[in-house]
Order: structure tokens, then sequence, then C-alpha cells
């Protein structure tokens, strides 16, 4: 009993520890400009809400941030309700050269950093697809490869630790570069019982963007190694 106690408490000291660790280095290398943060042209601002602003309808009363046009002070666009709401402190803002295009990169939830991208069209902004699903498929590739040499099958249990998007930069207005990385533990039985065993993936990314199929589709790719 005071065996199997210890190992459960090892096991939620080692993920606590593992969640710490990787929320620091998340936001150390999470590159932008937190808010408020204007637009290399100087015509927007993405910034928080405030009580002087025009009321927010229905659909965006959970919003609490939005990009600005600083010459009219019209509110463009309001970034989505499901976005930044719990942690807009980690709110981080990359802005395309020519201005057009605007990348969010924020805290979701308690393991999960994602990344939202955003276009001009018109005088509005619209969001475009995100690129995290395209980056999740050679990520779980990884690890499953990680989860066979311990001797496991590709689908065993899992436990999330951290799932991390992050766009870096624009390179034109189809092309970014972002990073992806995943972290879990599993379980493996040995002979003196079970021990929890952390696997993870990251990669640092070119995708470019096809309008045809609507995904964004990786060109060029590198593993990222403790950075």
């Amino acid at each position: 009993m005071e065996t199997r106690h210890a190992r459960a408490l090892a096991s939620t000291t080692l993920a606590l520890c593992l969640a710490l660790l990787l929320c620091l280095r998340a936001n150390a290398d999470d590159p932008g400009q937190a808010m408020p943060s204007t637009s290399p042209n100087g015509r927007f601002v993405f910034r928080q809400l405030d009580d002087e602003d025009p009321p927010v309808t229905d659909r965006e009363t959970r919003s609490t941030q939005a990009v600005f046009d600083t010459k009219t002070h019209r509110r463009v666009f309001v970034f989505p309700p499901y976005a930044g709401d719990s942690f807009g402190d980690t709110i981080r803002t990359v802005w395309s050269k020519d201005s057009r295009r605007l990348a969010v990169n924020y805290r979701a939830g308690g393991r999960y950093y994602c990344t939202s991208l955003f276009e001009i069209d018109g005088t509005n902004f619209r969001e475009l697809p995100d690129p995290e699903e395209t980056l999740t498929a050679p990520l779980a590739r990884a690890k499953i490869e990680q989860i066979k040499s311990l001797g496991l099958t590709a689908d065993a249990y899992q436990r999330r630790i951290n799932d991390t998007f992050t766009t870096r930069r624009w390179i034109d207005g189809n092309t970014i570069e972002a990073d992806g990385s995943s972290e879990s533990t599993v379980v493996v039985k040995g002979a003196d019982g079970e021990d929890i065993e952390e696997i993870s993936a990251s990669l640092r990314c070119i995708l470019k963007f096809d309008p045809a199929t609507m995904r964004w589709e990786i060109v060029k790719s590198r593993k990222l190694e403790n950075e």
C-alpha cells in the first residue's frame, strides 16, 4: 500500500514539475509583442478593451481584446471570445511586415498554448485556419516511435503534460515560421514495478498556406533539441 501510494505521489509530483517547467519555457520562448501592440505601419493597435470603448455586441460579450484603427479609433476586429479570456497576460502578437496579417499566440488552457491567424479582408480582419492540425501529425508520429521504443503499443495511454503551438514570424502573406511541441508521460511496467517515462517532440517548421485546400502545408522542418 505504501509503495503504491509513494508511486502515485511521485507521478503527481513529476507531472506538476513538468507542467511548471513547460509553462515557464513557453512564456520565455513565445515571440511577439505583449499588449498593446501596434502594426508596423502604425495603422492598427491590438489592445485590451476598456470601459471607454463602444459596447460590444451579444456575440462579443466575452471578448476582452480587439484591434482598433489608430486614425478613426474604430474597432475593426474583436478577438474571438474563446481565446484570451482567462490568460490574457500570455497573449503575444506577431504582425506581418505589410501589417495585413496578424498572428496571436496565447495560452488557451492549463496545458495548452495555441496560435490564431488573421488577415485584413477589405476593412475588417477575418480568421484564417491555424497550423495546429498540420503540426500535430508529425509530432504524434515522433511520440509513437518513442512509445514503441519503450516496449509499449502505439495506442498506449498518454497523460498529457503540455501542447504548444506558436507562430514565430510571417515570411510572406502565405508563409509562416511556427513551432510545435507536445509532451506527455506513459507508464512502463518492469520487474520492479511501474515507472513514469516522459515522451516529447518539438519541431520548427516553415508552412505555406494552400487556398485551394484551406490548409497549411509543411515545406521545411527540423527537430528542436533543448531550445
